[in-house]
């Protein structure tokens, strides 16, 4: 294999600040659930524990995004984001401060 520097070789790229691993099930793939959370993470400050499902982000139901769309979202350092989370018969609502993990 020979690697050699392309267009987007330059690009600044980001990875995951938020500490969250998500998860898309049921028949149609709108349930996401929590399937990792990273140690010492703004996820793990805010409360988020492992099978967790994210129900709404910022008051908008889960379902409405893909699992790219998070993904591009949690990428935001400084970026603050309001997080529904049903775990078993409870309701929260955690506030998720992006911040870089690495």
């Amino acid at each position: 294999m020979i690697l050699e520097p392309n267009a987007s070789f330059a690009a600044h790229f980001e990875y995951d600040m938020s500490g969250i691993r998500l998860r898309a099930e049921g028949a149609d793939f709108k349930i996401l659930k929590v399937s990792r959370v990273v140690e010492n993470s703004p996820a793990t400050e805010a409360g988020v524990r492992e099978g967790d499902v994210v129900s709404a982000i910022d008051g908008r139901p889960a379902a409405e995004f893909s699992l790219s769309q998070i993904s591009q979202m949690f990428k935001q350092e400084g970026k603050e984001y309001l997080l529904d989370i049903v775990r078993g018969e409870e309701k929260k609502q955690l506030k998720l401060k992006l911040r870089k993990l690495i």
